[in-house]
This record gives C-alpha cells, structure tokens and sequence, in this order.
C-alpha cells in the first residue's frame, strides 16, 4: 500500500487547481444566498455559481450584487441567469418498517408535489425489496398523486442502488445545466428483509461519484433513529444537496413543506470575472458576493485556489499537447497518469507435521520351569509323583499370569497408540485449518489493494474528467457557465 502514498496529494492538488467550493446552508425561511461553485481552470478568469433564495427572482445585473475577491471589491464582472428546466425525483421507502408511518408519508409527498406543480417535472420513485419507477417525468398534478396513493410497503430497503437508479432517470432525462434533484426519504439502512448489510450491489462512493457527474443533488430526509445518518449525510452533503432529520412522522409534514418552499425559490446566477491578483502563486482566494433586492440583502461565501507557475505550464503544456478543433471549438483534454496495480502477497504452502510414531508389541515370553526332583528312595515313588505333579501345575500357572500380563500391556499400548494418531490428526487438521484461514485473510488483502489501487484510479480519473470538463467550459465562445460539482467531501 505504500505505493499509494501519495495519492491523496496528487488529487488535491488536481483539484485545486480545477476548484474548491465552499457550501453555506441557505435560509428557506426569507432572503437568502449561497456560493456553491468556484472555478479558477481558466486562470485568471474566475467563474463561480451562486443560488439566491428569493420568493422573486432578482435581476441578473451588477446593481444586484456585490462581488469582492479577498475583501477587495471586483468593479467588473458579468452575471447571468442560465435558463434551467428543475427536474425533481420523489424517492420513498416502501420497506416493511415504514407501514406504519405510511399514511403520513403518502399525504406529505402529495402536498410538496401539490406545492411544486408547475414549477418542475416530477417523477415518482420507491424502494423495498426492489426499485420500481411509480410515475415517469410529468407536470400533471393528478397523475403524480395517483402514484403516491398506489405505493405499498414490502421487504427490505435497497437504498443505494435504488438512488442510483434515480440518479440515472435524471441523467437521461434532463439536459446538461438542468436542476436534477433526487429527494430521498427512508427509515432504515441498506440492508435485506433479514437485517443483513449491505443489500445493494453498489457501493455508497459509485454512487455519490455518479451523481457528481451528472450534476444530480441528493436530498436526503431520514426518519426516525434506525437511519444511516452518515451515509444519508455524506450523500448530501457530497452533492452539494441538504440532509434533514425528522425524528417522527408527524414532523414529515413540516419537512416537505420546508423543502418546497426552499425549493420554489432558488435561483441560479452565473459570474465571470477576471481577478485583479493574475499572478499564478497558488494562494487561497476568498470571495463574497452580497445579494441585494427590495431591501433585502444577504452574503455568500467561497474561495479558489490560484494555481502556481508551475502547476499552470504544466497545465497549458499538456493541453498544447492534446488540443484539436471540432465545429470550431477547441477541444482540450488531460490524459490521467496510470497509477498501476498492486503485487499479490502470496500464499501459504501446505505442511505436515508428520506422526509421533507407534509403540511396538511386548513379544511372548517364558517363565521357565521348576524342574523335578530326584528319586525320594523306596517305599516314597508316590510323593515323587505328587510334587512333580504340583510343580507342573506351578509352572503352568506362572506362564498363565505372564501370558496375561503381556496381554494386557498390548492393549495398553494399543490404546496408547491409537490416541496418539488421534492427536496427530487433530493437530495436523489444525494446522492445515490455520493455513487455509491465513490464505484466505491473505486473500482479503490482495482484494483490498486490489479495490484500494482500484478506487485510487477512478478518483484520478474523476477529477481528470471534471478538469477536462471545466476547461471546455472555460473556452471563450461558450456562452454560458454549466452548473458545476460539489467538493466538499474532497479536502
């Protein structure tokens, strides 16, 4: 892993020299205003977005606002107002938990569509056990309430995929520098009827990054305590969207309608200006812009990073690099630097321990024998006979006892030998176990590098794409700003 070591480095400085923005939250409740995209790809020239929440759209001339870069104020700069079509997807949970709460989510979501009506294309979406597209993109009232009374809860919460499955309805559906809007409301986590994490096959990072680049915000609205607060906070707050926390179902309704209302009057402006302090020596650059209208005023916040000489020519080095014309735009691209991929740690080769070896067999033996005697002499043949006789059955009862006892310690060593093996194959199973249990973990390591190495290359990639993006954007003959990105899950 050592070799990824400076990654994170080279993606900041990447970045940096793209854009950084800083994200305010933005009043619903009055007049209100929020900086939430700051480029400086085009050096000197510096682009920014800002969103003014407003009940009236304010006009987009330099009477309405106040720039200033670094405390000093920026006397010119042009600001426009984009035409964007708000291309809004309701996401419900429809899992098994949230039957009880239903009814309350079902009136909720019908009095923001009621709320929005006309001022967006709406689309229904919900999640359980699977994804189901409720109501495609429309403007008609009636069809999307329709939609939300017929949605019944059933099974687990596939939560990530169903969002990127949204998040794709949107890209396909809407145009570029379009408002797209996922709002997402559940209970639960991402997990099977049976309690088991994760359920999706994505993962949280495809998502948020997919949404990134198709410019989709995620508003995030959890119910309850059984919610994964940070997942539903990081995927807000990474796509420059809001996270809400309703801790029951009668709050659902007040949640919606501060969304609509926040929602209904947002506005985008786009600013160019060209920044007084050209040297390229790679400094933070805060700005201010103050939103003015009918007595009302109210400031937002951001900054850029300039980029240093150096980062500058070898940025206009590789662009000469790789420039060309189509229909009379220029077209220049970056091509991200292969980081390559890990080597394997290996395995371990099986062992044996080999066996403690078998006791072997007492063998047969003799006890020898007591002889007879001699001859008593006349007239005592009869007593000769007789101890003869007891000495045989003597030493017939010695061999009988030694035969037994020879016996008996065979079977002891028998017993002996048979627990012996049994613990020969009990130890060497165990080890064999540890072996397979260490080639496994070994395994799990290669796999991690393997998706860390990988992860490492998409997040290059991205923030390559949104150089390359935002240096099209840059081109002099483009006539408006795109809406650009969120990183403030970056730094």
């Amino acid at each position: 892993m050592r070799r990824f070591s400076g990654i994170r480095g080279l993606i900041l400085t990447v970045i940096s020299l793209a854009f950084l923005v800083a994200t305010v939250p933005a009043d619903a409740d009055g007049f209100s205003s929020q900086v939430y995209g700051v480029s400086a790809e085009a050096f000197p020239l510096i682009k920014l977005g800002v969103k003014v929440y407003s009940p009236e759209p304010i006009a987009p001339t330099s009477d309405s606002f106040d720039l200033f870069e670094k405390q000093a104020r920026i006397t010119s700069f042009t600001v426009t107002m984009p035409k964007q079509k708000n291309y809004v997807v309701l996401l419900l949970d429809r899992s098994s938990s949230i039957e009880p709460a239903m009814p309350l989510v079902k009136e909720s979501a019908a009095a923001f569509v009621q709320a929005v009506a006309g001022k967006a294309e709406l689309a229904v979406h919900s999640l359980g056990s699977d994804f189901e597209i409720n109501q495609d993109f429309t403007s008609k009232t009636d069809d999307l309430l329709k939609s939300i009374r017929g949605v019944r809860p059933w099974g687990g919460t596939l939560l990530i995929d169903s969002l990127y499955k949204s998040c794709e309805a949107l890209r396909n559906q809407a145009g570029t520098n379009d408002l797209k809007t996922v709002i997402c409301l559940t209970d639960g986590r991402d997990e099977t009827p049976g309690g088991k994490s994760p359920f999706s096959s994505k993962k949280p990072e495809e998502l948020i990054e997919f949404a990134r680049r198709a410019r989709v915000r995620l508003i995030t609205v959890g119910l309850g305590n059984g919610i994964d607060t940070n997942l539903l906070q990081s995927c807000a707050t990474r796509t420059n969207g809001w996270y809400l926390h309703v801790p029951s179902p009668g709050q659902l309704a007040k949640a919606y309608q501060e969304l609509s209302r926040k929602m209904t009057m947002e506005r985008v402006y786009h600013f160019r200006y060209t920044t007084p302090e050209a040297k390229p020596d790679g400094t933070r650059r805060d700005l201010t812009v103050n939103s003015k209208a009918k007595g009302e005023k109210d400031q937002g916040k951001g900054y850029y990073i300039a980029p240093t000489v150096e980062q500058l020519k070898s940025l206009q080095e590789r662009a000469a690099g790789s420039t060309g014309t189509s229909g009379g735009k220029t077209n220049v691209k970056l091509n991200p630097p292969d980081l390559g991929k890990p080597g394997s740690v290996g395995r371990l080769g099986p062992a044996d321990l080999g066996t403690t070896g078998q006791v072997g067999h007492i063998g047969s033996q003799s006890v020898g024998s007591l002889g007879q005697i001699g001859s008593l002499g006349p007239g005592l043949e009869h007593v000769e006979t007789e101890v003869n006789q007891m000495f045989k059955q003597l030493d017939q009862q010695n061999q009988q006892h030694l035969d037994n006892g020879i016996n008996q310690g065979n079977q002891a060593i028998d017993t002996a030998n048979e627990s012996n093996a049994a613990i020969d194959a009990a130890n060497q199973q165990q080890l064999d176990q540890t072996i397979s249990d260490t080639n496994t973990s070994l395994e799990q390591t290669d796999q991690t590098n393997q998706d860390a190495a990988q992860d490492a290359q998409d997040a290059v990639n991205q923030s390559y794409d949104q150089m390359n993006q935002q240096m099209q954007d840059a081109m002099p003959d483009v006539p408006s700003m795109p809406d650009m990105p969120d990183t403030s899950g970056d730094d």
